[in-house]
């Protein structure tokens, strides 16, 4: 018994002088007798348990410790220079992805985020992962493959990743999707199926990142992917503002102008959105009238304003609240400007509804000021409000006069609308 165990102990030696290949072959080897089988002994099934165990042990702690020293790499990278010179170092950090220890490749994936396309020479690597459906990794892989550049031959693999993992919600394979999309957007293929793939993350995925990241990809794509299955859709999102996610057709825009020409079919919507005096009324949908005009310019079908709208867009700037040191009489002699043009008749009836819809607007965010508890208020607010009070007393004063004459002068014009109506 005493010869075994000085016979076994000398074994264990030799075994952790193999490589790491040749300690994946013989665990590999050894798993079928961890286990209830007929053809090994008890004894050799605990010494092979006992065996893997001291593996798997050891591989942690060995993994724990590649794991700080790419950290420690990491955190050098501040610096282009300093990742220039990393380049040496990406074969070896692929080959520490093949450990699979979680903690270990998150340092590394970090890593190689952080060196962009200074990590090419891993991308082989990082699409295997990407491929292997049963890898835990995919989506950190596909995120740095993002981060590096994907290349035009990985476009099949993030296809898949759209189409395979569309019904699967959760946040990792959110991210995977989002992911994918984000690539195939960098690549830019002018293939219909990669086209129609994201057209379809962005109508029916149940996750907003991925859909904003589908639209993106789409607008990154360009004229190529204003195709008819697609561009009556991106259409439609813009116009649905009761539905929609503001964040979602701001971006539905923006992609519909990196189209260009190709999406003169979206003017229409798209100049409706610019005179619509509702649109961007919000905080959270403020950018959508702004990103609208950008796109129109883009496409070649410059922004058709209104006077009415033109109008609305002259009196907002005009009464835009004072600078330090100014009074408010900017914002009283613009009031008595805009009543004067009122009284003459100079304003048609849309123009006036604008306006009135600015005044209510403007004549809120007034009295929540001064309506601002004293604590709230930091010094300078405090100051002006009591150095401007009589002033702006006579501009709430003044806007509730205006307000009320405009009302008086739209009504035989809803009057009128109503009437025809019927």
């Amino acid at each position: 018994m005493a010869g075994t165990k000085v016979e076994m102990g000398k074994a264990m030696k030799d075994l952790d002088k193999l490589d790491v290949s040749a300690k994946s072959e013989l665990k590999e080897s050894l798993k079928p007798y961890t286990g209830r089988n007929p053809r090994a002994s008890n004894n050799f099934s605990e010494g092979a348990n006992r065996l893997l165990d001291r593996f798997v042990e050891a591989d942690e702690k060995r993994a724990g410790i590649l794991a700080s020293d790419v950290s420690s790499l990491g955190a050098k990278m501040k610096r282009p220079e300093a990742i220039a010179k990393a380049g040496d170092v990406v074969p070896v950090l692929g080959e520490l992805l093949d450990l699979k220890n979680a903690t270990l490749n998150k340092e590394v994936f970090d890593v190689l985020q952080k060196m962009e396309s200074s990590a090419k020479a891993a991308l082989p690597k990082l699409e295997d992962i990407l491929k292997d459906t049963k890898s835990e990794f995919r989506a950190q892989a596909a995120k740095t493959i993002v981060e590096i550049g994907p290349r035009a031959i990985a476009l099949p693999a993030f296809r898949d990743v759209l189409i395979k993992t569309q019904d699967t919600q959760d946040k990792v394979y959110d991210e995977l999707r989002t992911s994918a999309a984000e690539a195939i957007g960098k690549i830019r293929p002018t293939t219909k199926a990669a086209v129609l793939a994201l057209k379809d993350r962005a109508q029916f995925d149940g996750a907003t990142n991925v859909r904003y990241a589908a639209i993106e990809a789409l607008g990154r794509i360009g004229p190529e992917a204003a195709v008819p299955d697609v561009l009556p859709f991106l259409i439609a999102m813009v116009k649905d503002k009761g539905k929609e996610d503001d964040g979602i057709r701001t971006g539905t825009i923006r992609a519909l102008g990196e189209m260009g020409p190709a999406a003169a079919s979206a003017v229409p919507a798209l100049t409706n959105i610019v005179n619509d005096k509702d649109e961007g009324a919000d905080e959270e949908n403020q950018y959508v009238k702004e990103a609208a005009a950008e796109a129109l310019e883009k496409i070649g079908g410059a922004p058709k304003k209104s006077a009415a709208v033109q109008v609305e867009e002259k009196l907002i700037a005009a009464l835009k609240p004072p600078k330090e040191d100014e009074h408010e009489t900017k914002r009283l002699k613009v009031i008595e400007d805009i009543k004067a043009k009122v009284e003459s008749g100079e304003l048609n009836g849309e123009a006036q509804t604008h306006i009135l819809h600015v005044l209510d607007k403007e004549r809120a965010k007034l009295i929540a000021l001064m309506a601002k508890p004293l604590v709230e208020q930091d010094e300078y607010t405090q100051e002006q409000n009591k150095h401007l009070k009589p002033e702006r007393d006579k501009l709430l004063k003044d806007m509730e006069g205006l307000s009320t004459d405009l009302m008086k002068a739209t009504s035989p014009l809803k009057k009128t609308t109503s009437t025809k109506g019927h």
